[in-house]
């Protein structure tokens, strides 16, 4: 069952600079790992939509793109990390 959940994110030192602003409604998927599961051996891949940025905090949409991945892991409290590839690139925990 597909659902979607507002969650808030740091970009990583240097992930993309300090001139990056986040534009809202724009998408992005990168891979997601929560913190309870870094020795999963599945990889998902996440659903970003941006909505606002607040000095260094950025509010999100969050859901998978997959329907088969685990949408159990979605709670509030849970934290997270994006990746691009094997690089950390953010942060996040679900609100």
């Amino acid at each position: 069952m597909r659902c979607e959940v507002k969650a808030k994110i740091r970009w990583m030192n240097g992930a993309y600079g300090d001139r990056f602003h986040i534009p809202s409604n724009v998408k992005y998927s990168p891979i997601i790992i929560f913190d309870d599961y870094l020795n999963d051996t599945e990889l998902w891949s996440a659903l970003v939509i941006f909505e606002k940025q607040v000095k260094e905090d950025i509010f999100i949409k969050l859901t998978y793109l997959s329907d088969l991945a685990p949408f159990e892991r979605l709670c509030i409290g849970s934290t997270f990390s994006l990746f691009e590839g094997n690089k950390k690139v953010a942060n996040g925990i679900i609100i």
